[in-house]
């Protein structure tokens, strides 16, 4: 019955036109918060129906007073990006562009596009990498094969070894 309240106000909301992430997102931060009676629900609905009268008073205050309070959400929003693992380049890059063109941009969707995008395209390209690294390796061995070279009288990592053709022990160098 907690999200009961959130699941009319999402299909309203659809029915209206309006987006309904915001809801659910209130919703949950009520419960998470211990308001989980009907009271909590009555009295953020009271609240919202007073603020349409509160918006003349909320038009006088200026953009730059919010500024603190933007600055302090960005700051307890940075606390995850010290458990991103900077050493893989999958994960580093697409995070560290979202996490640079969503200020840049002025907008969260475009930095949430530009680092899913990032992921996708740097996944085929370094999937696209490694692909032509095993058929340039595949197309190497067949072409040693082809040719003779490597041939199984030699042992990787001994010094000496028997020529199988002539019958004599003799010392091998190491190919660098």
């Amino acid at each position: 019955f907690g999200y009961l309240g959130s699941a009319l106000g999402t299909g309203l909301g659809a029915l209206m036109g309006t987006s309904p992430v915001i809801i659910h997102n209130e919703s949950a931060a009520g419960v998470q918060e211990g308001g989980r009676t009907g009271l909590c629900a009555v009295t953020t609905a009271i609240l919202f129906l007073m603020s349409p009268a509160m918006v003349p008073l909320i038009e006088r205050i200026p953009c730059e007073a919010t500024a603190p309070c933007l600055v302090l959400v960005g700051s307890m929003m940075m606390g995850p990006v010290k458990d991103i693992d900077f050493g893989d380049l999958r994960v580093a890059l697409p995070c560290f562009l979202t996490i640079c063109i969503t200020p840049l941009a002025y907008s969260i969707s475009a930095g949430i596009f530009v680092g899913i995008a990032s992921y996708y395209v740097l996944g085929a390209i370094l999937w696209l990498a490694e692909a032509t690294a095993t058929i340039g390796s595949s197309a190497g061995t067949a072409s040693k094969r082809i040719c003779g070279e490597g041939s199984s009288s030699r042992r990787l990592g001994s010094t000496k070894s028997q020529d199988v053709h002539r019958g004599e022990d003799e010392e091998m160098i190491p190919e660098a």
